[in-house]
């Protein structure tokens, strides 16, 4: 049970005509210093006649009991009849009525009424849920724990600051001057230009959507960064021979202007590929930058590759597609940037884009220069499954005995992630001359890929091991060349190196 002081108000000025001291049973686990000694709480208490239980409260009142940092609550004594005996009802304002209370003060003071608040009143409503059965003390008490507690007041505030706000808490509005041009403006907002002048900045508290007549805040001139939320989008480099590569991007378009407007642009931002655009406009101009040292996502890297391999010997087309479907594409010319290497990085990405997929590979970062270990160690596996066929020849002590598929595993890092795979190749044909035995093979495929965060030492023995236990199990002679590793053929097949074989 808990105790309760009801101390009646001597001048109600402020409509709540009690205060009621809760004093709540003290318990003997805890030091004295830390038990709750008291819980001050306001009250109105209310009598009507009718059929419905209902009463109303003055707006000014409404809002004090609303901000107040102690519990209050509304009773209500209800006769159905004038000699009925009543029925308790009981309302603790909480985040239903704080939010009516506040949104209705809101409402008045920006609608230019002059209507004073305590001459406005907020009808309140009971229902068999308000009905009060125990001692209104206990109710109270337990109301209280309900909504915080000894921290009551701390969630009461919290809840009165944020009502309201959930979407904004103020509503700027400014003016660009003629000084800045629409072009300057749509390449600021496409990311292409640091900020814009304005004039007559003004910041208004908005509160349930209504703003207040008064700012808060106010400047005459400066200088302003608006931002625009990216798209995520997916733009899409597809060569003419066949292969395509996705690379992550974002799309940003102007929200300042009409797409009508001649100077509405659309911005593609791949990181390290800028395409800039307009409706209507054959030409594009597209924008590539080179950092071998530079960290950039793994797509975006890995697409740039592609575009400076593919481009080299035939025009690419591009897409941009968002999750309904393409929104645009376009066409590039020819690149007159040479490197052998790119090819090896396009390939090798490519590749290990495949075998990590998607979600795995969206977050990775790399560098040009960092990704030659990948290239060292894939570059084979690449090769193999991207071209589709396969042929060497060597000089065996004997004929090499009849087998069915020639296997082997590749793996390397990237970034956080250990990549592997297991690889199998259709054995179609061998011929001899002088001596020398060749070997002809065709349908590369993956038949088992591995992609794991772990130390690399443990992950290529790992992979060894799968290799070793898929090789036992597959259906007929296999060929391995040089254990299985396919990084270590390049040795072999340049010449350099013995070339070992072995079939089971």
């Amino acid at each position: 049970m808990v105790d309760a002081v009801v101390n009646k108000a001597a001048d109600d000025e402020h409509g709540w005509d009690h205060v009621i001291d809760l004093t709540p049973p003290h318990s003997r686990a805890l030091p004295a210093d830390l038990n709750t000694h008291l819980i001050q709480c306001f009250a109105q208490i209310k009598t009507t006649t009718g059929k419905k239980p209902r009463t109303r409260i003055k707006l000014s009142n409404a809002i004090k009991a609303a901000k107040s940092p102690n519990p209050t609550f509304v009773f209500l004594f209800h006769h159905q009849r004038d000699d009925d005996a009543p029925t308790l009802y009981g309302r603790h304002f909480w985040r239903d009525d704080i939010e009516r209370i506040l949104r209705r003060a809101r409402e008045i003071s920006v609608s230019g009424s002059d209507k004073e608040l305590h001459h406005i009143c907020l009808p309140l409503t009971f229902s068999d849920a308000d009905r009060i059965g125990d001692l209104p003390s206990d109710w109270m008490f337990d109301v209280v724990q309900k909504h915080g507690g000894g921290i009551y007041s701390n969630e009461k505030l919290k809840l009165v600051q944020t009502v309201g706000y959930e979407e904004f808490s103020h509503n700027g509005t400014f003016s660009i001057p003629s000084s800045a041009s629409i072009e300057e403006i749509v390449l600021h907002e496409l990311g292409l230009r640091e900020d814009l002048p304005f004039i007559d900045f003004q910041v208004f508290d908005q509160r349930f959507g209504l703003d207040v007549a008064i700012p808060d805040q106010s400047f005459k001139e400066g200088r302003i960064s608006i931002s625009c939320e990216p798209k995520p989008v997916t733009l899409k480099i597809i060569s003419e021979d066949g292969p395509e590569f996705e690379i992550q991007a974002n799309g940003r378009i102007p929200r300042l202007i009409s797409p009508n407007d001649p100077n509405f642009k659309i911005r593609i931002d791949a990181g390290c590929i800028d395409i800039l655009t307009s409706f209507g406009q054959s030409d594009q101009k597209i924008k590539f930058s080179l950092d071998l040292d530079e960290l950039g996502n793994f797509s975006q890297k890995i697409g740039l590759m592609c575009i400076l391999s593919w481009g080299r010997s035939q025009r690419l087309r591009f897409e941009v597609h968002l999750e309904q479907g393409k929104v645009f594409g376009g066409e590039m010319n020819k690149v007159s940037i040479a490197g052998d290497w790119f090819k090896q990085h396009a390939d090798v990405g490519i590749h290990l884009a495949n075998l990590l997929g998607p979600q795995r590979m969206k977050d990775i970062q790399i560098s040009h220069s960092g990704f030659q270990r990948c290239v060292s160690d894939m570059y084979i596996a690449a090769t193999l499954v991207a071209s589709g066929a396969l042929r060497f020849d060597g000089e065996f002590d004997g004929e090499i005995d009849q087998f069915g598929h020639l296997i082997g595993y590749a793996c390397t890092v990237v970034e956080d992630w250990c990549v592997g795979a297991i690889y199998q190749v259709e054995h179609n044909a061998r011929a001899s001359e002088g001596g020398r035995q060749k070997f002809y093979f065709s349908r590369p495929k993956v038949v088992r890929r591995f992609a794991y965060k772990q130390q690399y030492e443990h992950f290529k023995e790992f992979v060894a091991a799968e290799f070793i236990d898929f090789r036992s199990r597959f259906d007929g002679p296999t060929a391995v060349l040089m254990g299985g590793n396919i990084a270590e053929w390049s040795t072999a097949f340049s010449g350099n190196g013995a070339l070992s074989i072995d079939v089971e």
